[in-house]
Formats: C-alpha cells, structure tokens, sequence
C-alpha cells in the first residue's frame, strides 16, 4: 500500500539516496553506521538466531553486521522501497532482503529474537502502528533508534524529495 508521504520508489530517489549515503564525505554517515554496529554487538548475542531490521533501506546496515555481529543466515531486512529492496538485492545478493510494510509486518508473533529499525521511524507521521508490529514479531527484543536534535528541543519537519 503507498501512501502520500512515502516517496522513496520516485524515479531518481533510492539512488540518489544511496549515492549520498556512499559519498559520506563528512564521514558522519559511516560513523553513525560504527556507532548502530556497536549498539547491535552490545545488545545482540552472537547467539540469536534471527535478526529482522525494519526500514533496511539499500543494505548499508546488513553490510556492517553481518558477518561482523551477526551470521548472515539470521538476517532478514524488510523495506517498503522495491527500489532500495533492488539495491540492496543488488549489492549484497547474498543477504535476505524482503520487500515489506513496518505497518504490516507479514511475519508470525515472536517470529524474530530480536527487530530493529535505525532512523526509520522519523520518516513517518504515525509510529504506534509500527512499533507494536515490531513489538509484535520479536520475541526477544525489539529496538529503534531515532534522531536526536543537537538543541534537544522537539523538530516537527517534513522531507522534500526531488526527482
């Protein structure tokens, strides 16, 4: 189901998103990639036997955990972008990337140990619905991180997407 808001899978977006995301001439993106493996190492026994990362956007994630933190085998990464899902497809095929909806997990109760979403719950308008869906398919734990504003007020904006 496509909503209003979502514009990922517009001509031109997923790539162009990617393309910025590799640039990272800053190197703040690559370091916020260290800072989201170390949280995962920390929280996520080499033991689990099933990771599912919500909003696994064009794999950049999956490139760093696997097989760093996690054995590819229990990966999973679901996206609502067939787009970023081809990307992903594309760069790692050996990973399992699903096309999916945060807001319709299509997985059983408790399916995953664990189920993570980075930065992903910033891009909707309404969280409760994916939050109890990731809730609802971990059986173990559940985590989402999501910007912090360098003032530490409350930032209501929205994205513009060209292309």
């Amino acid at each position: 189901m496509k909503r209003e808001w979502e514009k990922w899978d517009k001509p031109g977006v997923a790539v162009n998103i990617h393309q910025y995301w590799l640039k990272d001439v800053s190197g703040l993106e690559e370091s916020h990639r260290d800072v989201l493996t170390e949280l995962v190492r920390e929280y996520v026994p080499r033991s689990c036997k099933s990771v599912l990362e919500v909003g696994s956007g064009t794999g950049l994630i999956y490139e760093r955990l696997v097989p760093a933190v996690i054995d590819n085998s229990c990966y999973t990464g679901v996206d609502i972008s067939s787009e970023m899902m081809r990307i992903a497809r594309t760069s790692f095929p050996q990973g399992n990337f699903i096309q999916g909806d945060a807001f319709a997990l299509g997985f059983k109760d408790g399916a995953f140990d664990t189920v993570f979403a980075f930065e992903v719950l910033g891009h909707i308008p309404e969280i409760r619905v994916p939050i109890a869906e990731m809730i609802r398919v971990a059986g173990r734990l559940a985590m989402f991180t999501v910007w912090v504003s360098p003032t530490g007020k409350t930032v209501n904006r929205g994205e513009k997407f060209s292309g």
